[in-house]
């Protein structure tokens, strides 16, 4: 969709971010977002995870027990790095 509204092509964060939340509040996860120290959204108030793309690393989630990051361009999951595309399946 965001394709579709916007005037002009967006932004890769915003489209990978706007991914992950769809698919999360779809799947009936409650979704924060915005004003957190660490990380991009707070998922049923307990995990933190940081979306991004193959080279995001965990130094925003240093002090967050259960971070992950949900990365772009990446086929597997390693430790707690999650492949973003991996998060549709939840739709």
């Amino acid at each position: 969709m965001l394709h579709t509204i916007s005037d002009r092509v967006p932004e890769i964060g915003t489209v990978r971010e706007t991914f992950f939340c769809n698919q999360l509040t779809s799947a009936g996860h409650r979704v924060e977002y915005g004003g957190l120290k660490t990380g991009d959204f707070r998922i049923d108030s307990d995990i933190v995870v940081e979306v991004g793309g193959r080279e995001k690393g965990f130094s925003q989630l240093k002090d967050e027990s259960r971070g992950y990051v949900a990365a772009d361009d990446i086929d597997s999951a390693t430790l707690r790095k999650i492949p973003l595309w991996a998060f549709g399946f939840l739709y």
